[in-house]
């Protein structure tokens, strides 16, 4: 039960429950959401799952925006972005070195507090990883800058930008799905929208964590 219920929630409410508040205002907005824990984007399921439904699009986006909590690593990402990489069916642009390997930080785009977005500080990639300082008001304030950045790249991505979020960095996604450019939203691992939550309570996080390190 504790396993079907960590793969079909955020690890507090059920995927099925979360769905009727996800929709944007706008019919171009997916009510997507890929649900599962803290770890989720190193779960193959969860990637095989987002990639998915990004190759299923019926326009192919030209911008993907990843956006995770301001306690999580751009690293997180590294698994999608290879599949992506991998995918035959999208025209995504991932920066690889001489080996192959992927130049995880030509896509990162870190804003801290005090800076106004420009051309010159953010990369000219198709693939860009939004690093948001913390907040005492994060959600709230990574609305407006993932906002801000999606008005300035908006008007060069032929109104098909998707934006990817984990865990709480879904929320300020949610109030963003009515932005003409944005082409569709995902969640992973989306918290119920209805609850508010709380940045400096952890318990239950820590508690699944001491599930799943028992094997429980």
């Amino acid at each position: 039960a504790l396993d079907a219920h960590w793969k079909s929630s955020d690890g507090i409410t059920p995927v099925t429950d979360q769905e009727a508040n996800w929709a944007g205002s706008t019919t171009t907005v997916s009510n997507q959401i890929v649900a599962h824990g803290l770890d989720a984007t190193a779960s193959s399921l969860v990637v095989a799952e987002a990639t998915s439904i990004l190759e299923s699009l019926t326009n192919a986006p030209s911008k993907l925006i990843l956006t995770h909590p301001p306690w999580q690593s751009p690293l997180i990402w590294y698994p999608l972005i290879q599949s992506i990489k991998d995918s035959t069916s999208l025209s995504i642009n991932v920066s690889v070195d001489q080996d192959g390997n992927i130049n995880l930080g030509d896509h990162i785009v870190s804003i801290p507090n005090d800076v106004t977005l420009d051309t010159s500080t953010v990369p000219s990639q198709d693939l860009l990883i939004v690093h948001l300082e913390d907040s005492s008001t994060w959600e709230t304030y990574a609305q407006d800058r993932i906002n801000e950045l999606i008005s300035l790249i908006g008007p060069y991505s032929s109104n098909r930008i998707v934006a990817i979020g984990h865990s709480v960095a879904c929320n300020p996604l949610r109030n963003l799905s009515s932005n003409s450019f944005i082409q569709s939203i995902i969640g992973v691992g989306a918290p119920d929208p209805t609850t508010q939550f709380d940045f400096t309570d952890s318990l239950w996080e820590d508690a699944v964590n001491v599930l799943k390190n028992l094997g429980i």
